[in-house]
């Protein structure tokens, strides 16, 4: 099993990983791209707390009302998009985003990411 999830491009060797999301209507690309604009404008250490802010009040998710948090998940647990991301091209503790999906556009924060081997991923 090891083998396999080493040879997927898509999961670098990663068991599971942590994250928040803000979820827009497919048809509010518009809205998405504003309000990541909105978040990376501010100091650092203040993005991941206007992020959960902006999930309560923006997301059309149920878990926008817990801040957008989608708990620890594994790979492939969710949609392809948004699980490359996750797993393979977003980085930890930033704005990622805005992913389409079938559900709508995603603003993505990793917050986490354990290695196959059980380490946490170093944050930034």
């Amino acid at each position: 099993m090891l083998a396999l999830i080493a040879a997927d491009s898509a999961v670098p060797g990663y068991q599971s990983a942590q994250a928040n999301h803000i979820l827009f209507k497919e048809e509010e690309p518009v809205e998405c791209e504003k309000t990541k604009a909105l978040i990376t404008a501010l100091p650092k250490d203040q993005q991941f707390d206007a992020f959960t802010s902006y999930a309560k009040s923006l997301s059309k998710c149920p878990s926008g009302s817990n801040g957008g948090d989608l708990g620890e998940f594994g790979p492939h647990q969710m949609v392809a998009a948004f699980d490359s991301v996750v797993f393979a091209s977003g980085k930890l503790q930033e704005v990622e985003g805005c992913v389409k999906t079938q559900f709508g556009q995603h603003l993505i924060w990793i917050r986490k990411r354990v290695y196959a081997d059980g380490t946490d991923e170093p944050l930034p």
